[in-house]
């Protein structure tokens, strides 16, 4: 039988791994496929697009996505973008707004009664993809004939004068130290006529094919008056100037530093009032801006200074030497070199300056204020306002009472100082000088203090109440959504052990030094211990490990070392087996207690292959096996111990969470056992033998117990058992974090392996092959027992 759930599950990660549409591609979701319901409009079938399943936007998502898509457009597509805010729980309002940038086609009455007959469950597939993909495509292309062009020149004047208004165009270029600028005269003074209009399209139609590319001939192309000016004959000098604006009705903005791809994308994201943009077929846009200052010249310099300073706080490189209203611009619908000048794209953003101003230039100047350092109680607010926007928005009405959400997820990762640990959040904590995680449950709670601590600092009381449980677990998941590179949390490149009192460093010439906390170090563990570096620990080497060879106590010494570093270099792990009652426990108690109890979890290789088993090990340096049987290292996960140890990549599933963590397995792992272990070899003899350490307890139990005597020891001699691993863990770095072994280490071990796979180990050795030879089961069973007696097995 199908595993639905299952089956489920392997659709959406593969989905998950596809591509993203090309923006000059319907995606799938936008297909006209008979699985929407359609509507007829005027004998046609109107389809509605699909879903793409992204996330509900934020109101200045809906805002820039709208500025970037026509009005005036068709019927299917004005439709569409009724269905897509409705969808979004967009106001009517919303809809009325944008409708009414087309005041040709924007009746009042037809847009209420659409937006009422638009149903939540018809139009539900209808969502914020339709908008984004609408945005993507809202650029024009360029015009194909000389008709196409001459008709696109017309629009154009049509557009920026009135009828009546003078003009200036101008179709000349002169040169001057080897640069070209536009000719201008007063004899360039065009005067329009709305009643002309078809005549004036033919003459200028005339003039581009005249100005067409021809051999040897490069056309300059041509350009026009930003704003209307005064009739030839009135001019003040021989060309308009700045005293020969009419009406100073527009401004000019270009960025040619950046990529055409760059400048619109910039230019789409900034809401600015666009009348429409051109490109001027050689390096940039020109977006014409409106101003509307009538013929206020003073009002004119205020607003566009007011504009530049907003282009500036944006970070857009727009050319300041555009600011004066007699400036040229490109007109499109003529060839200028290898290109074309063209309408790039129609009017957007908000429909007036005073809309600009109330709603987007207020809502920056009164809710993110640009104070000094002196004033400001957050001097790094304005970095956080440029990657996220405002903290607030205003509404229709131009009141800043819209939360800007990924601002305060921005605002709560850096007031609180959290550093991102592949799929957790770290928060450093400077008395212990750990980068303590910090769980999914008290995120919410950092969010509510930080909008509170905003509230308070910037004096917008009623935000204190709009912190809801929704609110903040909102904001939460755009925390969560941050982006980050390679994790800061990696140990294995660090040669620091970090103790109850300071950093303990060992340099690369081995020598040592002590350091206070701090956050460069990303410390994640510590033992609880104080480093001394006069402590002596006489009873814990006379005692506990007494019946230890000298080889077996060095070799000891490196082991607790590496234990220290919280890394396994050695790729080892160490065995403790022997007589009960030896010391074995107290050792590992000891081993514990020195590495801390925060740093450590029981290794459980049974449940090694559960699915969410190799999470327990996130973020601990020690496993220990205590007392487990003879057969542990034959149980089904012992396979993964060699990767727990040996340096290879983990990835490990944590309940609740989509991602996986990946971590690299140098894990020090301890075992202990009364009796001796066999290993599950899997032939694979040389990997175990390479990763094993093994001290044998062999001696009579101690007489003379002292109750609890690891804690003792950790608390009498803590200081100088952690000078002593300290002294290992400089002798592991020395030898290039290698474990030195005696011949005789080496032979118990291999002699362990052996055990671990007799049968093998007797035919291997005892067992010759002859063609003639005859032997029983019988006999082949005695000769393996007695193989086995005689190796004490």
């Amino acid at each position: 039988m199908i595993d639905l759930e299952k089956e489920a599950a392997k659709l959406l990660e593969f989905l998950k791994t596809q591509p993203l549409q090309s923006a000059e591609t319907e995606p799938e979701g936008h297909e006209k496929k008979d699985q929407g319901v359609d509507r007829i409009y005027n004998g046609e079938t109107v389809k509605d697009a699909g879903n793409d399943n992204v996330p509900i936007p934020t109101s200045p998502e809906v805002e820039s996505l709208l500025s970037r898509i026509s009005a005036d457009c068709g019927y299917n597509d004005w439709f569409r973008v009724g269905c897509a805010l409705k969808h979004e729980g967009c106001a009517y309002e919303v809809f009325r707004d944008w409708s009414a940038r087309a005041p040709k086609l924007f009746d009042e009455y037809a847009c209420e009664r659409t937006w009422n007959s638009i149903g939540e469950d018809h139009d539900a597939k209808v969502s914020m993809g339709t908008l984004r993909w609408m945005a993507e495509k809202s650029f024009l292309t360029e015009p194909g004939t000389t008709d196409e062009m001459a008709e696109q020149a017309l629009d154009f004047i049509s557009s920026l004068f009135r009828s009546g208004e003078h003009f200036e165009l101008v179709l000349k270029r002169g040169c001057k130290d080897g640069r070209f600028f536009p000719y201008r005269c007063r004899e360039n003074i065009c005067l329009f006529d709305s009643e002309e209009k078809s005549e004036f399209l033919s003459q200028l139609k005339e003039i581009i094919e005249e100005l067409s590319p021809r051999l040897g001939k490069t056309p300059p192309g041509a350009w026009v008056s930003l704003n209307p000016v005064c009739d030839g004959e009135k001019l003040a000098g021989n060309a308009p100037s700045d005293k020969d604006v009419t009406d100073f009705r527009y401004a000019l903005v270009e960025a040619d530093d950046l990529s055409r791809e760059e400048q619109w994308r910039k230019l789409s994201g900034l809401n600015l009032p666009i009348k429409c943009v051109t490109w001027s077929g050689g390096k940039s846009l020109h977006a014409i801006v409106k101003i509307e200052a009538g013929t206020d010249c003073k009002l004119y310099k205020d607003r566009v200074t007011k504009l530049y300073r907003y282009l500036e706080a944006h970070n857009f490189p727009a050319d300041t030497a555009n600011k004066n209203p007699s400036r040229l611009t490109r007109i499109p619908g003529f060839f200028r070199d290898g290109d074309k000048q063209y309408l790039f794209a129609r009017e957007s953003g908000p429909r007036s300056w005073d809309e600009f101003e109330a709603k987007i230039l207020f809502g920056a100047a009164t809710l993110s204020p640009a104070k000094s350092d002196s004033e400001n109680p957050d001097p790094y607010l304005n970095e956080l306002i440029e990657e996220y926007g405002p903290a607030l928005y205003p509404d229709a009405q131009g009141k800043p009472t819209i939360i800007n959400q990924p601002f305060f997820a921005g605002y709560t990762i850096r007031n609180c100082g959290l550093v991102r640990d592949h799929i957790i959040w770290r928060q450093y904590q400077s008395e212990t000088g750990l980068w303590k995680i910090i769980p999914d449950v008290e995120l919410p709670k950092l969010v509510s203090q930080q909008m509170l601590a905003y509230s308070r600092s910037y004096d917008v009381p009623w935000l204190a109440s709009k912190r809801t449980s929704k609110t903040c677990k909102d904001i939460k998941s755009f925390i969560d959504a941050e982006q980050v590179g390679q994790s800061n949390f990696v140990r294995s490149s660090r040669n620091v052990i970090h103790a109850r009192n300071g950093m303990v460093v060992i340099e690369q010439d081995g020598t040592v030094s002590f350091k206070p906390f701090s956050p460069d170090y990303y410390s994640t563990n510590r033992t609880e211990i104080d480093y001394d570096p006069e402590a002596k620990c006489p009873m814990f080497l006379e005692k506990l490990l007494a019946p230890c060879k000298p080889d077996e106590i060095e070799c000891l010494q490196y082991f607790l070392g590496q234990c220290l570093l919280g890394r396994n270099l050695s790729q080892t792990f160490l065995m403790l087996t022997g007589t009960p009652g030896a010391g074995k426990s107290q050792l590992l108690s000891v081993i514990v207690g020195l590495v801390d109890k925060a740093n450590w979890t029981d290794l459980r290789l049974p449940q090694m292959s559960d699915r969410f088993e190799m999470f327990r090990l996130f973020g601990k340096t020690l496993a220990t096996g205590r007392d487990v049987p003879s057969d542990f290292l034959r149980s089904k996960g012992a396979h993964n111990l060699k990767s727990l140890v040996g340096g290879d990549p983990i990835s490990a599933e944590a309940k609740g969470k989509n991602e996986c963590y990946d971590f690299k397995g140098e894990i020090n792992v301890v075992i202990t056992s009364n009796s001796t272990l066999t290993i599950d070899l899997d032939a694979d003899n040389k990997a175990w033998e390479r990763r094993m350490l093994w001290i044998n307890y062999n001696c009579e139990p101690v007489k003379d117990k002292i109750d609890n005597f690891a804690d003792v020891l950790l608390k009498e001699e803590g200081s100088g058992i952690l000078n002593w691993a300290l002294e290992g863990a400089r002798k592991l770095l020395m030898n290039g974090g290698q474990i030195p072994r005696s011949e005789e280490h080496v032979r118990r071990i291999r002699e362990l392996l052996l055990e671990s796979d007799s049968v093998h180990a007797f035919v291997e050795t005892q067992v010759v092959e002859d063609p003639m030879g005859r032997v029983t089961s019988e006999q082949l069973y005695a000769a393996y027992w007695q193989f086995c007696r005689t190796q004490d097995w």
